[in-house]
């Protein structure tokens, strides 16, 4: 296996503005410690399903991997600027990261966002209008996609702020109409917050966004985003990666999660004609 990583990066970075994987001698990575069940902190590390795939594809490669808690977010913008961390575990396509991240495409899973609301507070939602008027909260750092959050800073009320916990706290006692955010995200909420029947999530999607790993364009080890990509499209076909994911939700729900109806898995698509 080792082999075969060596042999896709040298084809197909053979170039001298990608570096030489032989300078890669340990990889240091980083993800959002609030996007469970993607990377989250637990015990003072960070850990989560997108972790677990990067130790598994660089232990492939006899390449140690060096977890690390971000900082302020412009702490981490500053080392991906340097390559003092070398990758991002899981990410949208974010814009601010589009001059010194480079996305591994195509993502490594789909992620839906959806939208939950209180049991007898239902939402008539097809389009992203159907939410302007109504008070939404996503928690902190959140990922959301680019064009909702966009659309939602120019039409909508969603507010970025507390933990997961909290807000599903928030969402119980209505004080809030909705909360939007990834659906496993919201699944994991449901899971360790709520009881059956108190929550539903809503039948459209908000948007499907892939989830990327990302590398310092500074680093020497993107030489092997090749590996990282045909090791990740082969998992997903034995689908070994929803297993991982599966596995991370009934932890981190304590094996306590909630038999869900799933969203339909169609995007949603605002009209074009704004009634403003």
């Amino acid at each position: 296996m080792r082999q075969l990583g060596i042999l896709l990066a040298i084809c197909m970075y053979a170039l001298p503005v990608w570096g030489s994987e032989k300078n890669c001698e340990k990889v240091v990575v980083t993800g959002e410690p609030g996007w469970a069940p993607y990377s989250y902190e637990k015990n003072g590390t960070l850990q989560g399903v997108s972790v677990e795939l990067i130790e598994m594809l660089f232990g492939e490669l006899d390449i140690p991997v060096e977890t690390q808690l971000p900082g302020h977010v412009d702490d981490v913008e500053h080392s991906l600027r340097r390559s003092r961390i070398d990758l991002i575990v899981g990410t949208y396509d974010n814009e601010k990261y589009r001059d010194f991240v480079y996305l591994v495409e195509p993502g490594y899973y789909e992620d839906a966002v959806s939208i939950v609301v209180s049991e007898n507070r239902y939402i008539d939602f097809s389009s992203w209008y159907d939410l302007m008027g109504r008070i939404g909260l996503t928690s902190r750092n959140n990922q959301l996609g680019f064009d909702f959050s966009d659309f939602s800073k120019d039409y909508l009320h969603v507010h970025a702020e507390g933990t997961l916990g909290a807000n599903f706290i928030n969402l119980k006692e209505g004080i809030v109409d909705y909360l939007v955010g990834s659906q496993r995200f919201l699944e994991v909420g449901m899971g360790r917050y709520g009881k059956q029947g108190e929550f539903d999530v809503l039948p459209k999607l908000v948007s499907n966004e892939p989830v990327f790993f990302g590398f310092s364009l500074a680093s020497e080890c993107k030489a092997y985003a090749p590996y990282l990509r045909a090791r990740a499209k082969e998992l997903r076909a034995s689908n070994q990666l929803e297993a991982m994911l599966t596995k991370h939700i009934a932890i981190l729900t304590e094996n306590k999660t909630l038999a869900l109806k799933k969203p339909e898995s169609t995007d949603i698509t605002f009209p074009l004609d704004s009634p403003i």
